[in-house]
């Protein structure tokens, strides 16, 4: 008599729970990575709109260093200043902070403050 060795294939399936458990794993993941990059560009407005506040006060300073202007002048037409300056290239229209409201500019002493 002859035994027949025969071999079950046993075929393996990727089953629904595994399936499940990655999709999950891969949703984690981008919401991490998603709220990273959220962060990053709300760091990103903050870094820029300090720079066009340090950029509108040295220009304005300058203005008032070379006696062009004077600072009762500088408080209420800053943006006219801007346009005339070589220094500034961007358009002065639309100078808005990160939150959507205008700078507003005064003048103390010898400070041209910012905010």
């Amino acid at each position: 008599m002859k035994k027949e060795c025969a071999k079950k294939v046993i075929r393996r399936a990727v089953t629904l729970i595994e399936m499940l458990v990655v999709m999950a794993l891969i949703a984690i993941i981008t919401g991490a990575l998603a709220y990273n990059y959220r962060g990053a560009l709300t760091t990103g407005k903050a870094f820029k709109e300090r720079q066009i506040k340090d950029k509108i006060s040295t220009i304005l300073s300058i203005e008032i260093a070379q006696d062009h202007a004077k600072k009762a002048d500088v408080a209420s037409g800053w943006k006219d200043i801007l346009k005339k300056s070589n220094l500034w290239a961007g358009p002065t229209d639309d100078i808005k902070k990160a939150d959507g409201s205008e700078f507003a500019v005064s003048c103390d002493n010898d400070e041209v403050i910012v905010k």
